[in-house]
């Protein structure tokens, strides 16, 4: 069968009759069509191909950077497919974060071959906040992308010399990550005569595209939220549930007098060092609770542990309060690869405190005043 017999057949086929096949059937047509027409003639004169057109706009060495191209869109298809059926929010963000992953590892490696050694990665921070189940595993992947996602940028714009061994590495992660934004096509002329600016803008439209998707994330939260507020669950309960599971956690939890009693103080003692922030206890109800797990041993007596008061400070300035703080204190955070908590009983209290600033956006925050 010749190459135009099979593409008039092909083409001929009708897409909206594939009923209940698999949507793989419909790209492998579209696979086989596209390799009909390359097996044709030449273009009409005065009509270019899309390979062509490339071309003009790209240096001739950096004419193999695209020839993944095509299938790497076809793919991507395919693992969207299903998510839009379901939430178009979600399906977003898949596509922004396969992207994300191609450049950042296209340019990690570009960075190791160009030895790029002054690039430091940021302290992770959450978009959403993690709960039970599925919703704490969406969760995480969706803060890990908006974390990646930081990483990459502050790379896009990071000053360094491309060589030509690493540029097709580069130029990967560049055209991969332009085709998300509106501008696609003003970044890849840019590109050919202003690298850097072309880097620098990049990141810029990125940034909206990045608040775009943070945004829809945090409206379907929102709305979750509105959709248990109808449920037959009043607020103390759904309280009582949050605190249960941050104070499981944190130890056995003590009333003022117990908590008082182990340390060998006062009642009134460790109520003022709870005010001045160089203790913790948190309100549950009408009770002032003390986490147990604050107390460490040093010199045959309890004590608790050096260093939380640098914390609790940073919580308490921010408003976050003091259940925000035992959280933090007690979940296990990728930097330090230990919960805080733990980080301050080894005596790591500088480490401590720079992933509380992260996990509070204290820096930036501050950086857009």
């Amino acid at each position: 069968m010749t190459s135009n017999t099979l593409l008039e057949l092909l083409a001929a086929a009708d897409p909206s009759g594939l009923g209940s096949r698999s949507v793989l059937d419909e790209t492998l047509r579209t696979i086989l069509i596209r390799h009909a027409v390359s097996q044709q003639d030449p273009a009409p004169s005065g009509m270019l191909s899309r390979q062509q057109l490339l071309d003009q706009q790209l240096p001739h060495h950096h004419e193999n950077v695209l020839q993944a191209w095509e299938p790497f869109e076809l793919y991507e298809q395919i693992l969207t497919t299903m998510l839009e059926r379901e939430r178009s929010d979600v399906a977003s963000l898949a596509r922004f974060a396969r992207r994300v992953d191609f450049a950042a590892f296209h340019l990690s490696i570009a960075f190791e071959k160009a030895g790029v050694r002054d690039f430091e990665l940021s302290r992770p921070r959450n978009i959403v906040k993690s709960s039970r189940g599925t919703g704490a595993w969406y969760a995480t992947l969706v803060n890990a992308t908006f974390n990646r996602y930081r990483d990459l940028r502050n790379a896009l714009v990071h000053h360094w010399t491309l060589s030509a061994e690493v540029e097709p590495l580069a130029f990967r992660a560049f055209f991969v990550l332009c085709d998300l934004t509106p501008a696609e096509s003003q970044l890849r002329s840019l590109v050919t005569t202003d690298r850097p600016r072309a880097f620098h803008e990049l990141a810029r439209h990125l940034d909206i595209v990045a608040d775009q998707l943070k945004a829809a994330v945090q409206l379907a939260a929102d709305l979750e939220l509105v959709e248990t507020d109808d449920a037959p669950t009043d607020d103390e309960t759904r309280l009582d549930a949050v605190q249960t599971d941050i104070l499981s956690k944190a130890g056995e939890p003590l009333s003022l007098t117990n908590a008082a009693a182990r340390l060998g103080i006062t009642r009134q003692a460790l109520h003022k060092r709870i005010r001045s922030q160089s203790a913790l206890g948190v309100m549950r109800g009408s009770e002032l609770v003390v986490p147990a797990a604050q107390l460490v041993e040093r010199d045959g007596k309890l004590r608790v542990v050096d260093g939380l008061g640098g914390i609790l400070a940073l919580f308490d300035e921010s408003g976050a309060g003091g259940w925000s703080a035992l959280q933090f204190l007690t979940e296990l955070d990728p930097l330090l690869k230990a919960t805080p908590l733990d980080a301050l009983k080894r005596g790591d209290k500088n480490a401590a405190v720079a992933a509380a600033r992260g996990y509070l956006n204290i820096d930036e925050a501050r950086a857009c005043r």
